[in-house]
């Protein structure tokens, strides 16, 4: 079947749906109409795909997190991903172990990944940005505290496990 034929039975079995846009968005919808032409149908399936998306993220806990990372010429790249904060930017964590002057911010991706980054406001070192498959990767190579809280937070104790 030619898609053009997948589209058409797809078309038949569904039931017309109108669309009704307020009056002020008038010249957006005039716009939209005359750039999309016939593509109209996809690209609004595909931005409702991602609105539809972005909420089941949400409904999740995760949304779109940017991090700004400080390299060593002191150039700042956003990292941008979906998740949810684990240690937020506001409830930063000092590592008196690590450097005193450095706030760790840890973050869970949707794939369900951990991204640790830790930032020295004054900018006299670079960042340090670093996506770990699970908690115990990251717990191998973040300072103590910062591990310690991210298990509090999660309602996990810390466990040494020993063969004795």
């Amino acid at each position: 079947m030619s898609p053009q034929g997948a589209s058409a039975t797809l078309a038949a079995r569904m039931p017309e749906r109108v669309i009704s846009f307020h009056e002020s968005d008038r010249e957006l919808w005039q716009r939209f109409s005359q750039l999309a032409g016939d593509e109209m149908p996809s690209i609004l399936a595909r931005l409702i795909r991602q609105w539809v998306d972005e909420q089941d993220r949400i409904a999740q806990g995760m949304y779109r997190i940017e991090v700004p990372v400080v390299d060593d010429q002191k150039e700042t790249h956003v990292q941008a991903f979906n998740g949810r904060w684990i240690i937020p930017p506001e409830h930063a964590v000092r590592s008196p172990s690590w450097n005193r002057r450095v706030l760790w911010t840890v973050a869970e991706t949707e794939r369900g990944r951990y991204v640790t980054h830790g930032h020295d406001p004054e900018r006299r070192i670079p960042d340090e940005f670093d996506v770990f498959e699970d908690k115990e990767e990251m717990a191998g190579t973040v300072p103590h505290e910062v591990m310690d809280k991210v298990l509090q937070v999660l309602g996990e104790r810390p466990v040494t496990e020993r063969e004795i």
